[in-house]
């Protein structure tokens, strides 16, 4: 694994903030993932309605290339143009959603709309946000096809944390994928 220094790290951090500072009103996020030694770029999804609090992030990791796009006047829809899926890593290109919060043995479901260019496998998921990245209960592979398929994943919450992540792997495959009305809601009272 490719280490930085702190003056790099610090780098990487101006750049995300900058990233942070986009209008919401871009259309098309486009970027070209070979800032120095940095393991990921985070570009947040301004479009979709959750991310118009900075909640979406992309990371895509060396090797691999992807832009968000938003579809005028459709503001929870967003594709993720994969450009180059050169790594076989599933992770490798991977859409977040930080901050939410789970508590162990509630049982949750996380619904969304999902399509791909052609038929692929992607992953939905909710984990850690923070090391060790664990899941937290819900790490399903369903495969997609080009007609919208809406998902609805029942699963139980397997620890407390405060600093929870929904995401969706979507490398080693070079098929764009398109989401819609991501949502995860508590099953338990």
């Amino acid at each position: 694994m490719a280490t930085t220094s702190r003056a790099e790290h610090h780098a990487c951090l101006q750049f995300e903030k900058h990233c942070l500072k986009l209008s919401a009103a871009i259309a098309i996020i486009a970027m070209t993932y070979s800032f120095g030694n940095c393991l990921a770029a985070q570009i947040p999804l301004g479009s979709m309605q959750e991310a118009r609090n900075n909640k979406w992030w992309i990371q895509v990791a060396p090797g691999n290339a992807a832009q968000l796009v938003f579809p005028s006047g459709q503001s929870d829809l967003v594709r993720i143009a994969i450009n180059k899926a050169d790594t076989k890593v599933l992770w490798h290109i991977q859409l977040n959603q930080e901050r939410i919060s789970v508590r162990e043995r509630r049982s949750y479901t996380l619904t969304f709309r999902a399509r791909a260019d052609r038929v692929r496998n992607i992953v939905a998921a909710v984990s850690k946000a923070h090391e060790p990245w664990d899941t937290l209960g819900l790490y399903k592979m369903i495969g997609l096809t080009q007609a919208w398929q809406t998902f609805e994943l029942e699963f139980k919450a397997i620890a407390d944390d405060d600093v929870a992540r929904i995401h969706f792997d979507l490398g080693g495959n070079g098929a764009s994928v398109e989401l819609s009305g991501v949502a995860l809601r508590s099953l338990s009272q």
